[in-house]
């Protein structure tokens, strides 16, 4: 369900970073020249499988229970749905945290045009990604009261998504879109160069 992989082990300070749903850990590959000084964590979550097991509540804080990370770990990066495992599991406030698009602070704002672009993107039956959907939203229904909304939420300018409602002043809009991050990450990246160098 969750696998992890280590990049950079030679560096000191690492990094988590955690995908959204209808991706893997493959989607920060292009990234990784913005954070070559770090040790670099991609978790790689199965949401499908996750959805599949049809896992509640406690089922979800149970598979999520992983080992406490020992490599010095600085910051936890996440986006999208991965923004709701970063919430869930680390709630310890020592880890810097930044969220970017997260969907614990959105409503869809045009579901046909996203089940479109998975569909472009995957070739997945559109009525089966409508199901993952609502999959999705009754999970996040049932987590709702366990969300903490620690850190920064970085929010892009143009999202054809997902329309954010804040409740955090924790915020920091981006130039970009949903899938259109490197803007937010290399405002991250600025931030963690001025705490760790």
């Amino acid at each position: 369900m969750i696998k992890r992989y280590i990049f950079n082990k030679s560096k000191l300070n690492s990094i988590i970073f955690i995908h959204g749903f209808y991706a893997n850990s493959g989607f920060w590959l292009k990234y990784f020249s913005l954070f070559k000084e770090f040790k670099i964590i991609l978790f790689d979550i199965d949401y499908n499988e996750i959805l599949d097991l049809g896992l509640n509540k406690n089922d979800l804080m149970k598979s999520l229970n992983f080992q406490q990370e020992s490599n010095n770990v600085v910051a936890i990066i996440s986006h999208s749905l991965g923004s709701v495992i970063s919430d869930i599991w680390f709630r310890d406030e020592k880890y810097y945290k930044y969220n970017i698009c997260p969907i614990t602070f959105a409503k869809r704002s045009n579901p046909i045009k996203f089940i479109n672009y998975v569909y472009d993107k995957l070739k997945q039956d559109v009525e089966t990604i409508g199901k993952k959907m609502d999959l999705i939203d009754n999970l996040l229904f049932e987590l709702r009261n366990d969300f903490n909304y620690s850190g920064i939420n970085y929010l892009p300018n143009n999202d054809e998504y997902f329309n954010y409602t804040i409740i955090t002043e924790r915020c920091i809009e981006f130039e970009g879109n949903h899938f259109d991050i490197e803007n937010a990450l290399s405002q991250i990246l600025n931030q963690l160069n001025i705490e760790f160098n």
